[in-house]
């Protein structure tokens, strides 16, 4: 077998693919506690209310082989594996994918748009977990801190596709990212003031004078979540005489249960109902932007040409 120096482990989030998988899925999620019979049909309703099952299942595939496409224009031919937090392939089944590959050094890469250490922790630390067995092989965490230009290029892009629409003085731009337990930001996370970092260069590219950041999606726990609410600051800017809002979801790469759920469903339906319009704006996805910022962050972890 000929050995390979290093290889590229692609982590994520995961999503069930049938609705037999919804309590495992569930209860994996809750750290091994079983979610009661209500909660699971609460998601259960979630996912009939977007079409059955999430995209994201096929669109994260689509987004591992922009990356190994990319990766091999750069002339970096190294294994690249999928893994998954919460369902197959679990992380630990794609780092023995690697160990048997014969790979030295594994750079294990979170798929999220801004590091944050909430849920890069628990990536790296089930990849780190699953290398215990192999002290000869090297794990590099790549985290990001921000400031992703191809990225932030791809928004404001998108912006500029309806610049004439966001030049109305009814028209208000609302960014968003996921909220994340205030805890996190006192223990030094810089995830908040990251993606603040990317909303403004993102506005800033677009030629935007006015715009605004709400935060979605908050866990239904007992912690402080990173506010104000989207919902609140969508309410606000109606309340103000906004007539057309533009939702343009900076803190996400795909379509997943966040966007086709909590944004074009839940923020919709309250901007609609108000008597606004409303617009998202398209995810990455498989953009050539994603590949290229995964990439340049390998760069910068130090993988080079094999």
């Amino acid at each position: 077998m000929n050995k390979q120096h290093s290889a590229v482990l692609l982590m994520a989030f995961g999503t069930p693919l049938s609705d037999d998988q919804l309590l495992p899925y569930y209860t994996d999620i809750r750290h091994g506690h079983a979610p009661s019979a209500a909660q699971v049909a609460a998601l259960a309703a979630r996912y009939r209310a977007i079409g059955g099952l999430s995209p994201l299942a096929k669109i994260t595939e689509q987004q591992v082989a922009a990356v190994k496409k990319e990766l091999t224009a750069r002339g970096i031919n190294v294994p690249v594996e999928l893994g998954l937090a919460h369902t197959a392939p679990h992380i630990a089944e794609a780092v023995e994918q690697l160990v048997d590959a014969g790979v030295t050094t594994i750079y294990g890469v979170p798929l999220a748009a801004q590091y944050s250490s909430f849920n890069a922790r628990s990536y790296h630390g089930k990849a780190k977990a699953a290398l215990a067995a192999y002290p000869g092989i090297r794990y590099v965490p790549v985290n990001d801190q921000g400031g992703s230009t191809a990225l932030i290029d791809y928004w404001a892009a998108q912006l500029g596709k309806v610049k004439e629409v966001v030049a109305s003085p009814q028209t208000a731009v609302l960014f968003s990212a996921h909220s994340l337990p205030v805890r996190t930001l006192a223990a030094g996370d810089p995830y908040k003031a990251n993606v603040e970092a990317d909303v403004r260069a993102a506005a800033q590219r677009a030629n935007l004078k006015r715009y605004w950041l709400g935060w979605q999606s908050a866990g239904k726990t007992g912690d402080k979540w990173i506010g104000p609410r989207f919902e609140d600051v969508a309410q606000q800017l109606i309340d103000a005489g906004a007539e057309h809002i533009i939702s343009v979801p900076l803190g996400f790469i795909n379509n997943n249960l966040e966007i086709n759920y909590d944004v074009d469903i839940e923020l919709r339906q309250l901007i609609e109902q108000a008597g606004s319009r409303f617009t998202r704006l398209p995810m990455p996805n498989a953009d050539p932007a994603l590949a290229a910022t995964i990439c340049d962050r390998l760069a910068a972890a130090g993988l080079t040409k094999q």
